[in-house]
């Protein structure tokens, strides 16, 4: 049986214009992830479907591994 869910994820911070959405696909590829990720005036908003499990340690990457010019202020959960 599939666990799996649909969670979205808000960033808010220097996150466009930086190559943040490239990064995301790139590390929802290799973590093995589906979904989608758009810019919007308050940032970047992420759907992602996986286990919960796997939407923490990708926000966790999101914010460790995230590109040198961006600057991410919060990250929303959802």
């Amino acid at each position: 049986m599939d666990t799996a869910n649909a969670y979205k994820i808000h960033i808010k911070g220097l996150v466009q214009g930086v190559g943040f959405r490239p990064f995301i696909f790139r590390l929802a590829t290799e973590q093995r992830l589906n979904g989608w990720v758009v810019n919007r005036n308050d940032g970047v908003m992420i759907k992602v479907q996986a286990e919960y499990g796997e939407v923490e340690r990708f926000i966790s990457l999101l914010s460790t591994r995230a590109p040198a010019a961006a600057s991410i202020r919060s990250i929303q959960f959802m």
